[in-house]
């Protein structure tokens, strides 16, 4: 039997990896080293061209960084200072001056107080310049109320959206290495399926119907084996998420918050068009288990991913980091609700002609 070499042997090593050297047969080339040869061309289609084609995970530490860029965008902001006019009784607001979606927001700013003061001093200032002060720093007080609100609504929305970015990237970098393996996997098969229908029909050819049969049936062998191996083929990526808006929606507010105080009270204000009269969260909590982003109800699925998306993190399927950034995206489209609330309050303020200077 003539041995192989290791040129031989890279060469065969080459072809099952996608690669197509120009290599003549050898002289001593016989029917009784076909068995040898195919082994190895076995062992390098299954083993050789998987770490060949890079099919690693994702890197952990690219994974970390983003987890420190997303939480860049979220630091805990102080609210802006006018305790004169938070509270404050002022007058009671007539029901037609705030639509109900007005009136909610403003609840949720605290500031419907202030409004009501601001409805009294309007209707004071135009025979009292110290009401007209008082209306023109109360005005100034809400514009700024209302523009601290819209940006925490972005600060909250700008979160989700980079953390379902992150899950995003991530799943894609998993895809492609996953999309490289499966192709080589299949280019391998047809290669061998190409490799030994030639060495079979040679041996038929030889008059060795036999040997050709066993090597023919082999051949089919490899490729069934192939073809499973690219089915089951997958990538998993550690992801980790010590501050989890998820979890905050899910279990309910904890001491270190992720979501800013008056988005969380928008979250959570029961829905008046809603026949059950639920929150926003709640029926973002539903729709999460409707469209099946925790797997079916009561299944080890659900389990894992229950434990994976609310708690720090751990290692992530494809499908999990689609279902997250799902989720995430869903979270931050109810968050940026409340930029419309806010700005049907803004335009409805702004619709009242605050009265001239006493005296002008």
């Amino acid at each position: 039997m003539p041995a192989l070499t290791l040129d031989r042997q890279s060469r065969l090593v080459g072809m099952a990896c996608g690669g197509f050297p120009s290599m003549a047969p050898p002289a001593n080339w016989s029917p009784s080293s076909v068995g040898r040869h195919l082994l190895l061309l076995v062992f390098a289609v299954s083993l050789g061209c998987a770490g060949s084609h890079g099919g690693g995970a994702a890197s952990e530490t690219a994974a970390d960084d983003f987890e420190g860029r997303c939480a860049l965008s979220a630091k805990p902001s102080v609210r802006p200072p006018g305790d004169a006019f938070r509270g404050t009784s002022g007058g009671v607001v007539p029901p037609s001056t705030l639509s109900r979606t007005s009136r909610t927001i403003a609840e949720i700013l605290g500031v419907l107080s202030v409004v009501g003061t601001i409805a009294e001093l309007e209707r004071r200032a135009p025979d009292n310049p110290e009401s007209f002060l008082g209306l023109v720093a109360a005005r100034q007080y809400l514009w700024i109320q209302i523009g601290w609100a819209l940006s925490e609504v972005q600060s909250a929305a700008a979160e989700a959206r980079c953390e379902k970015e992150r899950a995003d990237q991530l799943a894609d970098r998993l895809q492609a290495s996953l999309n490289r393996e499966v192709r080589a996997l299949t280019l391998s098969a047809i290669l061998a399926g190409a490799v030994f229908g030639f060495a079979s029909g040679g041996l038929f050819l030889a008059g060795a119907s036999t040997a050709g049969t066993a090597v023919s049936l082999s051949g089919g062998v490899v490729e069934t084996v192939l073809a499973g191996f690219g089915l089951a083929q997958d990538r998993t990526q550690m992801l980790r998420h010590s501050r989890n808006i998820l979890r905050e929606v899910w279990q309910g507010r904890a001491s270190d918050a992720a979501l800013p105080e008056i988005v969380w009270r928008f979250l959570n204000q029961p829905l008046e068009e809603e026949e059950l009269h639920r929150s926003l969260r709640e029926t973002m909590v539903r729709r999460w288990r409707d469209d099946g982003r925790l797997g079916e109800p009561g299944s080890d699925q659900e389990r894992l991913r229950l434990a994976l998306f609310f708690g720090d993190g751990g290692p992530y399927h494809i499908g999990d980091l689609r279902a997250r950034a799902a989720m995430l995206s869903l979270l931050e489209a109810d968050i940026h609700l409340m930029t419309q609330d806010l700005n049907l309050f803004l335009q409805e303020q702004l619709a009242h002609h605050p009265p001239s200077l006493p005296g002008s």
